[in-house]
């Protein structure tokens, strides 16, 4: 987490996509990283973020 803390303090967008357009949240939902999940959303990282296939962070939770 304080690694995750650290890069958002200087600057990392929480809404990056990468492949197939996922976003870090929808890697934190996959694996159940609550904690991490958390930080995301607080952060304001977008619950609704579509991947390539238009599924969200819940449906790969």
């Amino acid at each position: 987490i304080d690694l995750f803390e650290i890069f958002i303090q200087h600057g990392a967008k929480v809404d990056t996509k990468g492949q197939y357009g996922a976003t870090p949240l929808h890697y934190a939902a996959e694996k159940a990283y609550i904690p991490i999940a958390d930080l995301l959303l607080s952060n304001k990282a977008n619950p609704n973020a579509q991947d390539d296939d238009a599924d969200t962070p819940l449906h790969w939770a």
